[in-house]
């Protein structure tokens, strides 16, 4: 009688048998870790911890924190990106321990069950690079980071090389001004060597955008001081990590008469602004604040009331 064809061992019921309970065990050992899975939960941040997002075992956001310093109506895009870069980490941590529970039962490699990396071999290790570095950019997440560096590869070599001998020109010679601390490519930027500004009135501002802001006005005819930044114990930016020193020597050595702040009306602006205002009160320096209220073409329902208040405080005679 002719053998019946099959697999090796598999003819014999015994076998068969065994290989169905392991198949079962296997199973249920899958099944518990597949729940145990689903009932943790994995938390990733993004922008030194301003955005936090929670995802559960089954792959579904159950919380998303946001610092009020990132919540700008006028940069969302930096928003999204922030909360993407924040989801796509904690979901990386799901697919790891996901992976790290199939390796144990499967004795199958991490790399087998990682969707990111095989995702990540199909582009080449240039592209992989630029995108890692463009993702290390403020603002930047992953999904920016790949846009931008696929449209860099679509441009034309003779404008990829321009922008890159304008980052390392940048780089190399734009220093801050010795007596504003604005960027410049000057000692003395324009504005401090112009003899026709009011070098007696300063502007204090956190960045070198916000001088620009002011200057657009044609407004102003005094100088600035630019910060460089706010405090934010949060994020664990003091007095000495922002340009206040620089402020306070320049007070001590020239004639001021004032000093308006400038700062933005957000927690760290407000906290800056106060700790600058104990500084130079006692030097007799008079030091002001700019006013902050309902803006051009705004809707008063849709206006906070601290916004408002200040609104109301500093109303003008018609």
């Amino acid at each position: 009688m002719a053998k019946r064809g099959g697999f090796p061992g598999m003819g014999m019921p015994g076998n068969m048998n065994n290989l169905m309970k392991q198949a079962q065990k296997m199973q249920r050992q899958m099944e518990e870790n597949q729940k145990a899975l689903e009932e943790k939960e994995f938390t990733a941040t993004a922008g030194g911890g301003a955005v936090e997002v929670t995802i559960s075992g089954k792959r579904e956001v159950t919380k998303v924190k946001l610092q009020e310093e990132v919540v700008d109506p006028d940069d969302i895009e930096m928003l999204e990106d922030l909360i993407v870069a924040a989801t796509n980490e904690a979901l990386r941590k799901v697919e790891e321990e996901s992976t790290a529970v199939m390796s144990k039962l499967t004795g199958w490699s991490g790399r087998t069950w990682r969707r990111s990396s095989i995702l990540m071999e199909y582009y080449s290790s240039h592209i992989n690079k630029l995108i890692e570095q463009l993702s290390h950019l403020p603002g930047i997440g992953a999904k920016s980071a790949q846009r931008l560096a696929f449209h860099i590869m679509n441009m034309p070599k003779d404008q990829v090389e321009q922008l890159t001998s304008s980052i390392t020109g940048a780089r190399e010679n734009v220093q801050y001004c010795k007596c504003c601390c604005t960027l410049t490519d000057r000692e003395i930027c324009p504005i401090c060597s112009n003899d026709k500004r009011d070098h007696s009135v300063i502007m204090v501002v956190e960045n070198t955008r916000d001088l620009a802001a002011y200057e657009k006005t044609g407004k102003f005819d005094g100088v600035y001081h630019v910060l460089h930044g706010a405090i934010s114990p949060m994020l664990g930016i003091g007095p000495d990590d922002i340009k206040l020193k620089e402020l306070m020597q320049r007070l001590a050595k020239d004639e001021v008469k004032e000093v308006i702040i400038a700062t933005n009306s957000s927690l760290e602006g407000e906290t800056t602004a106060m700790y600058i205002s104990k500084l130079i009160k006692p030097t007799g320096i008079k030091v002001s604040r700019i006013a902050s209220g309902v803006p051009v073409g705004g809707d008063l329902e849709y206006i906070d009331e601290v916004t408002l208040l200040r609104a109301l405080e500093g109303r003008v005679e018609l």
